[in-house]
Order: structure tokens, then sequence, then C-alpha cells
């Protein structure tokens, strides 16, 4: 009976301690958690106070909160509270203030981890982590940040519902959370980033949004999802990020997530001529009537410019994880071209091809100038880009071929005909020149001229097939296809009265696509006229 009533009372201590003694009351949950609690801030050259409604210049803002999750000082925030700012600079509860930079980020579930760079003495209080797998509806919660930058203000409410594959319309597009946290608990612009803490005094969500316009609805995406972001050590806590081949390719898409974003907010104006810039800037002007318009160009090249420079910073991490990354050179191309400045974007195109040599991925990088210059008319660049410089004599057949194809698409027969001709001469078998050629002499009506090349077409083609090792998969992006080929020599065959070869050349064809099924009806009418 004893041992009976001594378990009762041992299990009774145990629940009491795990519900009561070890609760805490906002008070303390605050007092105890402080100095684990940041805000985070950014220098803003031309900021506008919604509040006061009005400009301050050249200033220090805050920008939202987050919280320390290890001695180290790495940080825990949301990816939309540092998106988009130049410098990050954490403030800690003792008003000292750390610049910090990006390790690593979850779009998606709108998490980023921070990194304080602190001296070497320097140590930080942590948060402790709860689990947020095992939240109930209707349990105690509190958020603290800094709302409006009133800093470590805290709100108490309830979990008011957990919502796993959360669909949210956000600034126009959708998203889906991996687990989110609704609470009733108040919050805030300037919130964002801050921390959930269950009655335990542990973090247990992030503050991430909510629906100002109805009610209460405030959430924050579970903690769980954010500790993907950090792996942790032996003991639980958070541990330095190992940088394993998988956690670098990681990382690179972060960045690139990140670039991709500033990238977004640069401004097209800083692309017009200087008097198509002036009259944007009337027309645009928001800032006070006694600001000067040169002040406000200046202002707002200053930040276009902050934008440019801080993208190109997100490329250069990129490169300094891994110099042979492709997509990083294909962004990075992408930036230059879209502020024009083709000769940094082809500084970047030869070292990738330095890099990838004969890797067919290269012809993305080609197309992106291509299509650029192109757009300029700039043919001399197109030559260059390609190879065809003034003396080079060792210019390959597929580059005066592909440079037949641009002169074509521009309505430029001339110079299409006289480059698939070199590309023949450089190639006495280059298939692909003469099916264009007889294409060309087709279409003028050159009917036993466009044969005669459309046989050569088909015969080297063959010929190129039958090579051992050769791959059909290289050449499905080209201009010529079978279907095309014994269509023409279709309508040849009937221009010439030759119906038998006609009949021959139609049961050859197979349609893939509504083009080509018109193209066999056309041929099928004419050959049973």
């Amino acid at each position: 009976m004893r041992s009976i009533i001594f378990s009762i009372l041992t299990a009774l201590s145990i629940f009491l301690n795990n519900n009561f003694l070890y609760s805490q009351d906002a008070e303390q949950i605050l007092e105890s958690n402080k100095p684990a609690l940041v805000s985070i801030w950014t220098f803003d050259e031309a900021y506008f106070n919604e509040i006061k409604k009005e400009y301050s210049f050249d200033t220090l803002v805050i920008w939202g909160s987050g919280f320390i999750v290890s001695g180290e000082g790495f940080v825990a925030t949301c990816y939309h509270v540092i998106s988009n700012i130049d410098t990050i600079i954490v403030k800690t509860s003792n008003g000292t203030f750390f610049p910090a930079s990006i390790i690593s980020c979850d779009t998606i579930n709108d998490l980023a981890l921070l990194k304080i760079h602190a001296g070497e003495t320097d140590s930080f209080q942590c948060i402790t982590m709860g689990n947020s797998d095992e939240l109930k509806t209707g349990e105690a919660i509190y958020t603290i940040g800094s709302p409006m930058g009133y800093e470590y203000s805290i709100s108490q409410g309830i979990i008011s519902g957990i919502r796993d594959n959360a669909e949210e319309y956000l600034d126009g597009e959708q998203v889906v959370f991996e687990r989110v946290i609704q609470t009733d608990a108040a919050v805030s612009p300037g919130n964002s980033g801050g921390a959930f803490f269950n009655s335990m005094g542990e973090v247990i969500g992030i503050t991430s949004y909510n629906y100002l316009a109805f009610g209460n609805l405030n959430f924050g995406v579970a903690i769980n999802c954010f500790k993907k972001l950090m792996p942790l050590n032996d003991t639980g806590s958070p541990s330095a990020v190992v940088m394993t081949p998988k956690k670098i390719n990681e990382r690179i898409k972060n960045f690139l997530e990140v670039a991709s974003a500033l990238k977004k907010e640069i401004k097209t104006y800083c692309l017009f001529d200087d008097s198509s810039r002036k009259n944007l800037y009337a027309r645009a002007s928001s800032l006070p009537d006694d600001t000067s318009t040169s002040g406000n160009n200046v202002d707002r090249d200053s930040l276009n410019n902050i934008y440019i420079h801080k993208t190109e910073s997100y490329y250069k991490k990129c490169f300094s994880l891994d110099s042979a990354y492709f997509d990083t050179y294909d962004d990075l191309i992408d930036f230059y071209l879209k502020i024009r400045k083709p000769e940094k974007a082809e500084e970047v195109y030869n070292n990738a091809r330095r890099i990838f040599k004969d890797d067919p991925q290269l012809q993305y990088l080609t197309k992106s100038l291509e299509t650029y210059y192109l757009r300029l008319k700039n043919f001399g660049e197109i030559k260059k880009l390609y190879g065809m410089v003034e003396g080079k004599d060792d210019v390959k057949a597929d580059v005066f071929y592909k440079l037949g194809t641009i002169y074509e698409d521009i309505g430029d027969s001339v110079n299409a005909l006289k480059q698939y001709k070199l590309a023949i001469k450089k190639e006495p078998e280059f298939y692909r020149a003469y099916f264009q050629l007889g294409k060309y002499y087709y279409r003028s009506g050159y009917y036993s001229k466009a044969k005669s090349l459309f046989d050569k077409a088909y015969e080297y083609r063959l010929i190129l097939d039958l090579k051992p090792g050769n791959d059909r998969a290289l050449f499905k992006e080209d201009t010529y296809s079978d279907f095309d080929l014994h269509y023409y020599l279709g309508m040849i065959s009937l221009k010439v009265g030759d119906k038998l070869a006609a009949l021959l050349n139609y049961m050859k064809l197979v349609p893939s696509n509504n083009n080509e099924c018109e193209k066999v009806i056309k041929l099928y009418k004419n050959i049973i006229k």
C-alpha cells in the first residue's frame, strides 16, 4: 500500500513540476530571454517615416526583430525582413550594434539565419528552442518583438490553430508554408522575425505575417522548420554550419534567390538616357516640394547603386563557395545585361568558357548575349561572340550556320545565304546548311536547285547517323527535320509533275503537331488533284 501511495505522489510531483513549477508568466519570459532577443536595423539614405509622414536622410532604421540561437552569434529572423536591405545590423539588448551577414535562407517558409560579426571575446546568450510538433491548440503563447519600432514589446494570447501546408496570398503571390502557428496575440509591423514563446519560455515559432484588415489573424512559422537551416550538435543545441557539398549548394541557391530579389528592385529608370531620366524624375518625384530635382536624382541613383552593389556582392559570395556553379554565371550575365553593362556580361561569359569549355550548357549563356546584341542589331558583337574576329581562320561551320539563322530571322536573306555557303565551304557535309539553302531556293521558285540541296542534306544526315557514337540528341534544336525535308521534296515533286515521288514522300510524313498536320493535309490534297 505504501509503495502505491509513494508512486502516486511521485507521479503527482513530476506532473506539478512539468506543468506549474516550470511555467513562466510574461514578465519572467521577457526578463529571462531579453539578452537573447535582438532587433534588425539597416542604413537608409532616404527613409520615409509612415507615422511622422516625413523623410529622414542617412539614418539607421529599425527593420524587424530576431533572436540569438547560439552563443557564437547566429540569429534567426524572417527572410522578408532582410531580403531587400543593403546593410544588416543587429542590435542587442545592451544597446550594442553589430554588423551581420546572411548565412542561409528558406524563402518558402520566410526564414533566414544570420551571423553577427563580433569580436573574439564577445559571447551571446541564446534562447531555448522548443518542439513545435508537440503544440496543441489553446496553449498559451507570448510574442516578443519591435512593433512599429517599440523594442521588447510582449503580448500574450493562445494558439488559435496549427496549419500544415498553409496556402497564403502575400503581396499578390501564393505561398505555401510547411507549418504555421495561428495566434490571437497582438502582432504589428516590426514584430516580423521575433519569437513565439510557450509558457515554459521556449521558442516555438517565428513571427511572420498577419491580416490587418481581417481581425486578429496573426501567424508565425513553426520553429522546427527553422531548425533545418542550422544543424544541431549532440546535445540538441544549435552548432556552427558544416560546409558539406550539399550545404554549399543549398547556400549558393539561397544567395541566388536573394540576388534575384534584389535585382527586381533595380528600377528601369537607371537604364534610360539622361533626358529620359530627368523626365521620369519630374513625373515620379515623391519627395517634399522643397527638395530639388537634382537632389532627387542623386538619391534615386544612389538607391539603385546600392541595389546593384548588393546584388553583385551576393554573386561574389556564390563564386567564393563554388567557382564552377553554372547557375551563378547564367544569373550574373542576365543581371549585367539588365543594367546594360554588356562588357561585364562578356567578362563573366569568357570566364565561364574557360571553366566549362565544351560543356553544352554554354549555349544558354551564348544565347543570352546573342539575344541582347540582336535586339540592338549589333552584328559586330555577335560575330565576336561566336569567335568571328578579323584574321581568325579557325571558325567552325556551326558558327557560320548560327549567324546565318540570325540573319534569316531578321529577314536579311543575302547575308544568311552567304553564311550558309561559308558553313558548307568549311565543312562540305554540313547537312543543316544544305537544308536551309534548299528552303530558300524552294520559296524562291528554283525547285530543281532546291531538290538538289535537299537530297544532299538528307544524304549527309544519314551518313552522320551511321557514324559510331553519334547522338541524335545533340541536334534536338536543329532547324533541320526529316518531316520538313520530305514535305518539301513532296511539294517539289508535284511542281515537276512526278506524283509517284510526291506520294512516296507523303508516306514518310509522321506529324507531331498541328502545323505538321496541316502540311500533311496540304500535300495530300495536291496529290489527289
